[in-house]
């Protein structure tokens, strides 16, 4: 019993450390898609001497 109690921590640990990963992850994406739809012209520049 001793045994199952004391990897419980490490078991809670491993899945916190899992979840930081996707976050980090999500958050890069986001971060990528944002930063391109930003810096992406929309096409009609050479047409504003028009």
């Amino acid at each position: 019993m001793l045994g199952k109690i004391s990897i419980l921590p490490a078991m809670i640990m491993m899945f916190e450390l899992f979840v930081g990963v996707i976050q980090a992850f999500v958050f890069g994406m986001l971060t990528m898609v944002f930063m391109a739809m930003a810096t992406q012209g929309h096409g009609d520049e050479e047409h504003a001497e028009h």
